[in-house]
């Protein structure tokens, strides 16, 4: 779909590993609870990192709210970026066990080169 809303009409739900939408039959919930449960840590520097704007003014407050700028610029913090490949990479160790395609942003090789690079 293009829109949040198209998307729920499609029976689809919001990833937060990969910030998107995804049918229902394709996401690994397991990975993006535990994703979401990292970000909302009070480790995090800030807990729940996205905001509207890049002075970090704008905060958005929860997935919800997230869900609904699926086609807007949204900021985060580089602690972010690395906990996304971090758990991009366990949501594809966990789809080589049960024998399950990963989502479309997982697939990618040269993801796993960004993200390698993002780390090292």
């Amino acid at each position: 779909g293009n829109s949040s809303a198209e998307a729920r009409v499609l029976g689809c739900e919001f990833d937060i590993v990969g910030s998107t939408w995804l049918p229902t039959a394709c996401l690994d919930k397991t990975t993006s609870d535990e994703f979401e449960a990292w970000l909302s840590s009070e480790e995090r520097n800030p807990p729940w990192p996205f905001f509207a704007d890049d002075s970090a003014e704008s905060w958005i407050p929860d997935r919800e709210a997230l869900s609904e700028l699926s086609n807007t610029v949204v900021y985060t913090t580089f602690e972010y970026h690395l906990g996304h490949c971090a758990f991009t990479w366990r949501r594809m160790h966990r789809s080589m066990g049960n024998r399950s395609w990963p989502s479309v942003w997982t697939t990618p090789f040269d993801h796993t080169i960004h993200c390698t690079n993002m780390l090292l």
